[in-house]
């Protein structure tokens, strides 16, 4: 290994080089400032109270809005085109209603459409519609600003729904709430109906007049990607909830008995085989189990959630990832319903509840919701298996114990002016001769319309069994450890300025959440200007400005020092352009990198609603991190989304990683996919996926053993049929085959399986 460029650890001033540098990105910072005062700003009056009406007429949701109480609902124009205009006016006419009864809320939409031929419409499993023609509806049930239901529907009926919260930055897309839909296709543009039962969504306890804020809203994907609605986007304000319109009404709503039970039925084969021993013997495991999860309103806005024996099997594969060449552990997003029911009560600045870190739960409980000012969510889990994340400076590990822990999980927050929240969080896990545990306090104070701070103050305390100690290099005793973020952001319609601090020390850990990396203070420093086209310019956007980040280890020694510089466009047929020149100083394992150099780039493009491609790119300079020496980076990943009629959809996706040093081509790697889907109708479909990764390494360039080739294979064969999100049925199987230097691709398992759930409301 070579150590000839040893880093200067007392170093205390910077090079003229860096010097330069750093007047540089002040000076860009200053100018984006100057050019932002010098502009008129636009302010909008806050919207007057629409009352909405009560009927007591049954609706039935077909897409034809031909029953006599849509002529007495609350009708709304959708005057305003806000984005990519700037409050221009609408090019084309949607009129949106509302009303409700008793147990639901009402919503239609006529979408007049000049050119009905191109509506891009395709038949989708719920949440994948986002690409289409849609229309929808923004729900802020507590009036505070910060915390909004969204649902939204193609001109076929197909669903998609999140949660928004801070004040509409953070968008939850894994929410899924149970409602009703339908689209038609006219003449002249779509039409579409939306019943929401108020037991899917949490709202004021109060039997009288009640406020909220809405935003309904219509997407129209053509050469721009528009959006439309009835109210006025004041970009000076970077809180979009608080510039909501307003309605009145819901007196003596009720959410009936809100009691949901979901009874699941999972039967699975697995046949194993270690084809690369002397004599494999294949071994056939099968299991059969019955689960039990259960809803319950307890109130209007607090909702408790159970579970006994639970089918946490993931039926949607995980996309996957190339693990080369990597510092730090994979993220992958939480897909499991139980776990995503009400998860962003329990967000915060840093990932301190990570739930994918419980792998086999045998039972769990869940309670959120909000009273008043007030959110809270608790949870408690006892998981069969310990999953463990050990982090570093440079680096991070991981282990998995076959041993029974018990994880709980504390969220508590309150609202206050202007938008404002302050909150707790705890973590607790608990489990033979270990324990992790995470206490800490956090929020978000809007200092004005346009200013924030952010901050997050965490400290742990933790204990490993004595084999982890010794296997992972990990201290005796009890560790403690401490984290703090603090965060300033400046958001105006032509230049956003971001700074923040923040720093993990050597001994956190947060096992239920996702912290790879700690022993580390960072600071950033970034700002973006903004160029808003008019209606016929070429670009309907650009973006530019720079970043500069700069980390030490808690010993003072540089990790990184980053400078950046970025530019993006918005063009014509929903074309997106991304690029960013990277200069960097690196130390890692004690050898330091100097005047590396990197770039990256990003296209994407929807030119109809058959194809949308996305490429990326990223070359330059990088690190060999096995070996510890500088290397050359190639890296390209284009992708493409192709509709064949409203039924067939495919996605392909490519990716080539290549790596080479002085002495010459370290390794390549390769990983393909493919998922070919067929949709009988809104409910049913059919999906084949495939996952090929072939990586092929120089093993006379590597300094400790390594296989010179690795390929793997996963094929997904799924029927799925789903009423609701929680009323399904899916039947496949999956297929497992890895290979190696000179040797054919082996099948390591096959598994087939099926699985039943039903939702029961009482």
């Amino acid at each position: 290994m070579h150590h000839d460029n040893l880093p200067d650890n007392n170093e205390k001033h910077f090079s003229r080089k860096k010097v330069i540098i750093l007047i540089v990105l002040v000076a860009t910072l200053f100018l984006l400032y100057t050019l932002s005062k010098a502009e008129e700003i636009k302010t909008y009056s806050k919207t007057d109270i629409f009352d909405i009406p009560q009927i007591d007429q049954e609706i039935k949701i077909d897409g034809i809005m031909d029953e006599p109480a849509w002529q007495n609902a609350l009708k709304i124009s959708f005057n305003n085109e806000i984005s990519p205009g700037d409050n221009t006016p609408a090019s084309i006419e949607t009129i949106f209603y509302i009303m409700y009864d008793n147990h639901n809320i009402y919503a239609g939409f006529i979408a007049q459409d000049p050119e009905p031929a191109k509506i891009r419409a395709h038949i989708s499993d719920r949440d994948k519609a986002w690409l289409d023609d849609i229309v929808g509806i923004f729900f802020d049930t507590f009036n505070d600003e910060n915390r909004a239901f969204g649902f939204f529907v193609n001109p076929l009926g197909i669903q998609n729904d999140e949660i928004q919260s801070d004040g509409g930055r953070v968008e939850d897309l894994s929410w899924d709430g149970i409602w009703d839909s339908a689209g038609k296709i006219t003449d002249d543009g779509y039409v579409v109906e939306i019943m929401i039962p108020f037991r899917t969504i949490q709202f004021q306890r109060s039997a009288s007049k009640q406020i909220w804020g809405f935003a309904p809203v219509r997407i129209y994907p053509r050469n721009q990607r528009y959006q439309m609605s009835c109210f006025k986007l004041d970009r000076n304000n970077d809180c979009l909830q608080c510039q909501f319109p307003k309605i009145s009404g819901f007196e003596g709503i009720s959410p009936g008995k809100n009691i949901e039970l979901n009874p699941t039925i999972t039967g699975i084969r697995t046949r194993t085989s270690n084809a690369y021993e002397d004599e494999p013997i294949p071994e056939t495991n099968g299991k059969a189990d019955i689960g039990l999860t259960g809803y319950y309103g307890l109130t209007t806005n607090l909702r408790l959630s159970g579970t006994i024996n639970p089918d946490f099997s993931q039926v949607e594969a995980d996309a996957a990832q190339l693990d080369v060449n990597k510092q730090f552990a994979l993220f992958y997003p939480e897909k499991r319903p139980f776990f995503l029911e009400g998860m962003d009560f329990f967000s915060t600045p840093q990932n301190i509840a990570y739930t994918r870190t419980m792998a086999d739960p045998d039972w769990g409980i869940k309670l959120s919701g909000k009273e008043g000012k007030n959110s809270v969510g608790l949870f408690f889990v006892s998981d069969n298996i310990t999953n463990l994340l050990f982090p570093g400076s440079q680096s991070s590990d991981s282990e998995t114990l076959e041993q029974h822990n018990t994880a709980a999980v504390l969220r508590f927050r309150r609202d206050f002016a202007n938008s404002s929240n302050i909150g707790i969080i705890v973590t607790d896990r608990e489990s033979a001769n270990y324990h992790n545990r995470v206490a800490g306090i956090d929020g978000l104070l809007r200092i004005t319309k346009s200013d924030s701070i952010t901050f997050q103050f965490l400290g742990s305390n933790t204990a490993y069994p004595l084999n982890i100690i010794t296997d992972y290099n990990q201290k005796t005793g009890s560790l403690t450890g401490t984290s703090s973020r603090i965060s300033y952001a400046r958001e105006q319609r032509t230049y956003y300025l971001n700074a923040y601090y923040e720093n993990f020390s050597p001994d956190f850990r947060a096992d239920l959440g996702f912290i790879p990396q700690v022993d580390y203070h960072k600071w950033t420093l970034m700002g973006r200007y903004f160029i808003r086209g008019e209606k016929d310019d070429f670009f309907a956007l650009i973006v530019f400005g720079p970043d500069y980040h700069e980390i030490r280890d808690y010993s003072s020694n540089l990790l990184d020092r980053i400078a950046e510089i970025e530019f993006e466009a918005q063009a014509p047929l929903q074309s997106y352009f991304y690029w960013n020149t990277t200069y960097r100083e690196k130390v890692y394992d004690n050898v330091s990198f100097k005047n590396q150099f990197s770039h990256f780039l990003y296209f994407q493009i929807k030119p109809s609603g058959i194809i949308y491609f996305e490429f990326e790119t990223n070359f330059g300079d990088d690190i060999d991190y096995d070996n510890t020496r500088p290397a050359k980076l190639f890296y390209v990943e284009p992708e493409a989304i192709i509709n064949l009629g409203k039924n067939i959809s495919a996605s392909i996706s490519y990716e080539y990683h290549h790596l080479k040093v002085e002495e010459g081509e370290l390794f390549r790697a390769h990983l393909a996919q493919l998922n070919l889907t067929y949709h009988f109708n809104s409910r049913a479909f059919f999906r084949g996926i495939i996952q090929y990764a072939d990586i092929n390494r120089n093993a006379a360039l590597y300094f400790d053993e390594v296989d010179p080739e690795e390929q793997t294979l996963f094929a997904q064969l799924l029927f799925s049929y789903k009423l609701n999100p929680r009323t399904v049925l899916f039947l496949g199987y999956t297929d497992n085959r890895l290979g190696y230097l000179n040797t054919n691709l082996a099948q390591t398992d096959r598994t087939l399986f099926i699985k039943i759930g039903y939702a029961w409301n009482l």
